[in-house]
């Protein structure tokens, strides 16, 4: 904080095209070229909340920035400002955004407190929708698990879910009873799952799950049959 940063708790962290890094406080957003820090806050730009929870730049380099009561905001690096994402139709008072992730097709698919939602852009207008599916849904986050199908995690732990067909599969209920906190797709194809009760790998291909470490013990490279 001596140096700039708006607050000593950092909740998430990413580098955009041109190289910047972004952190997301509970006191603004700071953009950090290598030198100094800027930071946006709802009293120096449209930010609609200083308390940010979650980070993801698009492939069109656009930055979204999810709030903790402020909804989902975007930052346009041509203009180099941000805009509120308006949500349609408006249904919900929750506005807390949980994480934010692209699928393969290139849609941006958004975590909230209240659902899962994604955006479309119409005109020069992004705009968030709620898949009726999950309106009242507590969704924390998820990745794309293949050209169809995501990887969401619920309350109630982990979900295969098309949104195509919108088919939902529950998975790992024996292993995993509760939310993951993060989700992290390796170029292998596996997924790496952390939570309050440690890290896991996660083999869509063969359903597999390896431990590799419990937070309540050591570090261990257990698998789900036990094997070390």
């Amino acid at each position: 904080m001596d140096e700039g940063l708006p607050h000593s708790d950092v909740n998430a962290i990413t580098q955009d095209r041109d190289g910047y890094l972004w952190f997301a406080t509970f006191s603004g957003l700071s953009k950090y070229d290598g030198y100094r820090l800027q930071t946006f806050r709802t009293d120096n730009s449209d930010l609609t909340s200083d308390r940010i929870l979650c980070l993801f730049v698009a492939r069109d380099s656009s930055l979204y920035i999810g709030t903790e009561s402020g909804g989902l905001n975007r930052y346009d690096p041509v203009s180099e400002t941000i805009f509120p994402v308006a949500e349609e139709p408006t249904t919900s008072a929750d506005q807390v955004i949980n994480n934010i992730f692209e699928d393969r097709k290139g849609t941006v698919w958004v975590c909230r407190n209240d659902g899962l939602g994604y955006l479309t852009l119409r005109g020069a207008t992004t705009y968030l929708h709620v898949k009726n599916r999950w309106r009242g849904f507590y969704i924390q986050c998820g990745t794309a698990l293949d050209s169809c199908r995501l990887l969401l995690s619920t309350d109630a732990g982990p979900v295969i879910y098309n949104p195509e067909t919108e088919e939902i599969q529950n998975i790992l209920r024996d292993e995993i009873k509760t939310r993951c906190f993060s989700m992290q797709s390796f170029a292998d194809g596996k997924i790496a799952l952390s939570g309050g009760w440690g890290v896991r790998i996660y083999d869509p291909k063969t359903d597999d799950l390896q431990r590799i470490c419990d937070f309540s013990s050591r570090v261990t490279t257990q698998d789900n049959h036990g094997n070390i």
